[in-house]
């Protein structure tokens, strides 16, 4: 079924993470060698491996393979994967998620000075580790103060960025 065939297609795109876990992939999908080489590239070639694949899934795929190469900035950011994959999965091209794979370092500031919806979020996102313990502080919940982020200037934010502790007082 369709459905099978795309978390089956979601775990051999994770063998990207773990070479080792082919021995758990169906033998049917074994035998497909274009998802096989997806899945066991060191460095994929996300548009040219994904092009016959059905748009929502291609993403999905990218995504799980990106994971690998976004996780440990995220880390370093303190920022969780799981925080940070809702907004990667509105990144709609594959071009723009093959940069994670070739330097993780560029995608960051790229998505960082995306000038849509989806930027903001994302420097929100990574505003959140030095802002929400300040926000504390001060009786105020993250979740409650999101919507008001997302509604600031982008200059606004860089100021948050630059210097938290001053922004938080400022809009007491």
């Amino acid at each position: 079924s369709i459905r099978l065939r795309g978390k089956v297609e979601i775990i051999l795109a994770a063998l990207g993470q773990n070479p080792d876990a082919v021995v758990h992939v169906d033998p049917r999908v074994q035998r497909d060698h274009s998802m096989m080489a997806f899945g066991q590239a060191r460095c994929p070639d996300l548009p040219s491996m994904l092009a016959d694949r059905l748009r929502p899934m291609a993403r999905k795929m990218g995504l799980a393979r990106i994971r690998r190469f976004l996780e440990p900035a995220l880390s370093e950011a303190k920022v969780s994967w799981e925080e940070a994959n809702p907004i990667l999965r509105d990144v709609n091209s594959l071009q723009e998620l093959q940069v994670a794979v070739n330097d993780v370092k560029a995608f960051m500031k790229k998505m960082s000075s995306r000038t849509d919806a989806v930027g903001t979020r994302w420097v929100i996102l990574l505003l959140r580790p030095k802002l929400e313990p300040l926000f504390a502080e001060s009786g105020l919940q993250w979740t409650d103060m999101t919507p008001v982020l997302a509604r600031l200037l982008r200059k606004d934010l860089k100021a948050a960025k630059d210097d938290p502790t001053a922004f938080v007082e400022g809009l007491q």
